[in-house]
This record gives structure tokens, sequence and C-alpha cells, in this order.
């Protein structure tokens, strides 16, 4: 039984943006992009596309952002279930 749930939505008890911040690193390196953690600050707070628009201007090739949307969730949950279950 579900005694309580804990949310964390500023980062006090798992700093979250770090792992954020090498995932999408990890993408726009991909597309040519090369992604400052002053750009990904800025965008830190709000909606993806501030940082989906900084890596269109950027990109040495065309992506869809579903897709890049769809990477970056599995990388980030594969980084997380390897700090839990490791």
């Amino acid at each position: 039984m579900i005694r309580a749930v804990i949310f964390d939505f500023d980062g006090l008890i798992v700093a979250t943006e770090s792992v954020w911040f090498d995932v999408f690193q990890e993408i726009s390196q991909e597309y040519g992009v090369d992604l400052s953690l002053e750009t990904f600050s800025k965008c830190v707070g709000s909606t993806d596309d501030a940082l989906f628009d900084h890596m269109e201007i950027h990109a040495t090739k065309p992506f869809d952002r579903l897709e890049i949307d769809r990477k970056a969730e599995n990388r980030y949950r594969d980084f997380v279930e390897d700090l839990v279950f490791s």
C-alpha cells in the first residue's frame, strides 16, 4: 500500500537538470548542435520549445521534435533505471 507520494519539482531531493542536460547534449551532438550549459539553463523551467528552437536553428540535419523528445525520454529513463537498480 502506498502511504505517501513525494514530488520534487525544484530538484531539492534529486538534481534531475544535470541528467537532462547530459541527455540533451548527447542528442544535440548527433544533430551537429553544440549545446552549452548556458543555453540549456535558459530553457530550464519552461517548455522544451526553446531548446528545440535552438537545436533546429543550429542542426546540420533535419529532425522531428517528437522523435527527439522520445529519444530524450528513453535515455533519461535508462539513466534513472541504472541509478535505481544498480
